[in-house]
């Protein structure tokens, strides 16, 4: 009989000790969080979304969907990898391009578009020994060699003020002809 209480003391003494390490180990990932009345603007306007912001450890957590559409972006969750993608007009946030393959750096952002400068595009394009030139009739732009027009066509946008060039346009376009 004594045997028996001791297996059932036992079993007692491990279950509680277990009972009481579990909770422990699963507090390590737990967090408390505020759910915070902040308001989320972009642009002066208000964006309503169904989840709040929440508040941890002095800093806010935005809902990403509702933000990153309302800036442009659109939003893919990978289950595969638990991983939350989101892309700016073709560009990963994360991956905005700091230069050209050729070194031109004044790369300005506008709506989630990158552009380049039409002076960077033009003292680029001269090094190599072409020229950038203007049709007055179509207000188009076009390179030429020699006499010899290579692209033409060339339309040079100005959202930031400046002449500009897309830098998907510069980069996949302009850049292997001039090589």
């Amino acid at each position: 009989m004594l045997k028996k209480f001791k297996h059932v003391l036992l079993g007692f003494v491990l279950g509680a000790s277990v009972m009481c390490f579990v909770p422990g180990f699963a507090a390590n990932n737990q967090v408390t969080a505020i759910i915070s009345s902040i308001k989320i603007k972009i642009d002066g306007k208000v964006v309503n979304t169904d989840d709040k912001p929440i508040t941890l450890n002095n800093r806010t957590y935005l809902p990403v969907r509702p933000v990153a559409e309302n800036l442009g972006a659109s939003v893919d969750f990978d289950a595969k990898t638990n991983t939350v993608n989101i892309k700016s007009k073709g560009y990963s946030v994360a991956k905005a391009p700091k230069s050209t393959p050729d070194g031109i750096t004044n790369i300005t952002e506008h709506q989630g578009e990158y552009y380049i400068n039409f002076i960077y595009v033009r003292n680029k394009i001269s090094e190599k020994g072409y020229t950038l030139e203007k049709n007055i009739s179509t207000q188009k732009w076009f390179i030429k060699k020699d006499d010899i027009i290579i692209l033409d066509n060339i339309n040079m946008s100005s959202p930031t003020g400046y002449s500009c060039v897309t830098y998907d346009y510069y980069v996949n376009t302009i850049l292997p002809l001039i090589k």
